[in-house]
Order: structure tokens, then sequence, then C-alpha cells
């Protein structure tokens, strides 16, 4: 089942973690905007405990228990513009602001 975790109102490794331990889940896929490795520490354990299965890959069977897609959503123009058009790097403050915002831009687009 689909669900989604925007990390501003549902975080995604509370919902990771329930789904992994669910009974009778053989494996997991997850498709997400960013993936910082520190944070497979907070999974690694229990992705090791699920038993895995047998998905397509290439027109062959490969046997996985979990399978993740990283991809990245691309902000506005506008906010690329800001980000790009200040000459001094920007600070934590700033960034966390711009990824709060790609979030919800991508949050908004998701539920449309």
């Amino acid at each position: 089942m689909a669900r989604i975790y925007d990390n501003i109102e549902s975080k995604f490794v509370n919902g990771l973690q329930n789904l992994i331990t669910d009974v009778g889940i053989k494996r997991v896929d997850f498709c997400v905007g960013y993936f910082n490795l520190r944070g497979w520490n907070l999974v690694v354990n229990q992705i090791d405990q699920i038993p895995g299965d047998y998905v397509y890959e290439n027109d062959k069977q490969e046997f996985r228990r979990c399978r993740l897609l990283i991809g990245m959503h691309q902000p506005d123009e506008d906010l690329v513009r800001r980000l790009y058009s200040n000459p001094q790097i920007p600070d934590a403050a700033y960034v966390q602001q711009c990824k709060l915002e790609i979030a919800r831009d991508f949050k908004k687009q998701v539920h449309l």
C-alpha cells in the first residue's frame, strides 16, 4: 500500500519502522526524494529480519528484501533562482527553509 511521508507532519522513519514490522511483510520497496545514508542505521536491523521475496528486474527474477529508489523533485524556477543568485553560501537556516518549501510543494503536487 502506498503511503506518503513528508517529514513535516508525518515522519518517514516512524512509518517505515511500523511498515517493516507488520506481520506478513516479505519485502519493501521505497521511493524517496532524499536519502541520507546515516538514516539507514535506523531501519537496517528491521530490514535484515524481513524474509525477502522475488521480483522481476530486467526480465529475470531477483531475490530482494528491500528496494530503494532515490529521486529528486525539481523545485520551481523561483526557488532555484534565489538559491543561485546569492553570491554568498547559504546558512543552515536558509537551506532548511528551502527544503521545507520543496517538501510542501511536493506534498501539494501529490495531493492534487
